[in-house]
């Protein structure tokens, strides 16, 4: 059995952006600080979408409204958790 394949995301002109903040959870404890994160266009990797650590302790962006694709890698240390 296939599974469906996924319907293209609409976005309403004229959204403007929107700040995107994410914080990253190991189970209930908070690993944002300690995790590498990259944020990218839905279906692309070829550039990275400029992230900041914000004073509220998560990644921001201010984004178009739309789908996005986010890698985050747990670090500890020199090494992935």
């Amino acid at each position: 059995m296939c599974a469906p394949a996924p319907s293209a995301v609409v976005v309403p002109p004229g959204c403007g952006n929107v700040t995107l903040q994410l914080r990253v959870f190991d189970g209930v404890t908070d690993v944002t600080r300690e995790t590498r994160v990259r944020l990218y266009p839905a279906g692309g990797r070829a550039t990275p979408i400029k992230l900041t650590l914000g004073p509220d302790r998560a990644y921001e962006a201010d984004v178009p409204v739309g789908l996005y694709d986010v890698q985050a890698v747990q670090m500890r240390g020199a090494s992935i958790a």
